[in-house]
């Protein structure tokens, strides 16, 4: 029995498979230089730094195809994805979604045609216009305006189609994703599409913060205060500006 029990130990322990990776999902939509793709790869600052937690809390971070934001929340609070990224708190979020902030807010900024830049100094010059919005984004409070005519979008790039078609006057984005379209727009080269260009004028935030959003309904809520942890130190030692910039740069 001295000889054959450690042998039976020994061929037990060879055949218990290894115990699987736990896996998440991140929700991926076109939103630069936060989640975007390259050549259909994931890549962007939060694509890194929840690579990094997942590293270290050692998970497997898979990702969607290219989704709109609205359906990126309806994903999470189905429990279908586990992250959904660079979003505001709402109350109604916050039932389905665990919070972690990093960030501060970018400011919205007005993408416009050309034509019309000289006409457009400051924020009441808006409210006369057609402003189109994104579905699921959160604007600051100007927005809310009753005033202004609101035409919402699905992505940014179905908004500037309708900026171009003259169904709005203005396009408002966050201030990196407008210089992103932009950029965009430049480099495609189309001398028969009306320039378009961004007003020098912004809509600051007054409060809160971006945040990663865990679902409530993932495996990993379990380990919400691990996930928590890490997000802050990385917040605190300035992690998430260094990927935001590095992928300002590169994008």
């Amino acid at each position: 029995m001295k000889v054959v029990l450690p042998l039976l130990l020994c061929i037990f322990i060879q055949h218990t498979p290894a115990q699987a990776q736990q896996e998440a999902t991140l929700c991926m939509d076109n939103y630069p230089p936060f989640t975007y793709f390259i050549e259909g790869k994931p890549t962007g600052a939060m694509v890194d730094a929840l690579e990094i937690i997942a590293e270290k809390m050692q998970f497997t971070l898979n990702y969607t195809p290219n989704t709109p934001f609205i359906r990126c929340m309806r994903m999470a609070e189905a429990g279908l994805v586990d992250f959904v990224v660079s979003l505001l708190r709402t109350p109604e979020r916050m039932n389905y979604l665990a919070m972690f902030p990093y960030s501060s807010p970018e400011p919205s900024r007005f993408i416009v045609q050309t034509k019309m830049l000289g006409s457009l100094k400051e924020e009441k010059d808006i409210l006369p216009l057609r402003v189109g919005l994104i579905k699921g984004f959160l604007y600051p409070k100007f927005f809310r305006n009753s005033d202004l005519l609101i035409e919402t979008s699905s992505t940014p790039e179905a908004g500037i189609r309708k900026l171009r078609a003259n169904q709005i006057d203005a396009l408002a984005l966050n201030e990196t994703v407008a210089l992103h379209i932009l950029q965009s727009e430049k480099n495609k080269h189309d001398t028969s599409k009306e320039p378009i260009a961004l007003l020098d004028f912004f809509v600051p935030w007054d409060e809160d913060s971006n945040v990663i959003g865990l679902s409530k309904k993932s495996k990993l809520i379990s380990r919400e205060e691990e996930i928590s942890a890490y997000i802050e130190a990385m917040r605190i030692d300035g992690t998430f500006i260094k990927l935001i910039d590095h992928h300002k740069k590169h994008q």
